[in-house]
């Protein structure tokens, strides 16, 4: 069950004034894109740090404590488990969908479980460390497909862990405000798209973004909730009725 926002902001307050009160690092679980950016409502921006497992990620833990005041570094308690099948030849073709259903079957609870990437046949999760042994030793088949488990080090011998996949994308604009960019990307009324901004679910570089008129900069990220997150590139050239070309780059 998803928490209320006032449960997620006290929630946020509480980690925050522990970890200012205990000269300590302090972590969420995993949190929505909205939710996250909630922390920096809360906390000052040097005290904030979030982070999925590698760029790009959707679902992001959220670190509280500011690591030149304290004088030391804390990883992110998040593990990666790669999910493959026994018998790749005949395997099924599972989605997202398949390998969140097989990790919440075994009883874990939602926030313990963040971005889950499916790449040629093979899944990774990443998850909080708590529940990676108890994951791992409980899955052994998804649907009608036998997998195999495992911990992942993501720069290490066992593999690399992929990123999100990107899709450029080129559309014609009346101008680089942001809510035309999102309308124009999304298939969207130019009012609908305000009215994202005004609901609080559109997010700059996992900041809250309730500015329509905004001139997006080169390398934005941008997560608009129940739609997508795109990167903004660049503003290319104006056509004969003055629109402008506008380029970005979609996570698939």
């Amino acid at each position: 069950m998803e928490k209320k926002p006032i449960e997620i902001r006290k929630r946020l307050e509480d980690l925050y004034r522990g970890s200012y009160t205990n000269n300590s690092f302090m972590f969420t679980r995993f949190l929505s894109p909205t939710d996250a950016a909630v922390a920096f409502e809360v906390a000052g921006e040097n005290s904030v740090k979030v982070w999925g497992g590698v760029e790009g990620c959707e679902r992001v833990m959220v670190r509280f404590g500011d690591a030149a005041q304290l004088g030391y570094e804390v990883d992110f308690p998040i593990n990666v488990l790669k999910i493959s099948p026994l018998h790749p030849k005949y395997c099924e073709a599972l989605t997202h969908r398949d390998y969140l259903g097989a990790f919440m079957s075994l009883g874990v609870e939602r926030d313990t479980i963040g971005d889950i990437i499916v790449k040629e046949k093979t899944g990774y999760a990443f998850v909080c460390d708590s529940v990676a042994g108890h994951i791992c030793d409980g899955i052994d088949s998804i649907r009608n497909t036998t997998v195999i488990c495992a911990k992942c080090d993501p720069a290490g011998e066992t593999g690399i862990v992929p990123e999100p996949e990107l899709e450029e994308v080129m559309i014609i604009v009346p101008s680089p405000r942001i809510d035309a960019v999102i309308a124009k990307l999304y298939n969207l009324s130019r009012s609908t798209a305000r009215n994202l901004f005004t609901a609080g679910m559109v997010l700059v570089n996992g900041h809250s973004c309730g500015n329509e008129s905004l001139i997006p900069k080169e390398g934005d990220v941008f997560a608009v909730r129940g739609h997508g997150k795109f990167i903004f590139d660049s503003v290319g050239e104006t056509t004969r009725k003055g629109n402008v070309m506008v380029r970005v780059r979609k996570y698939i």
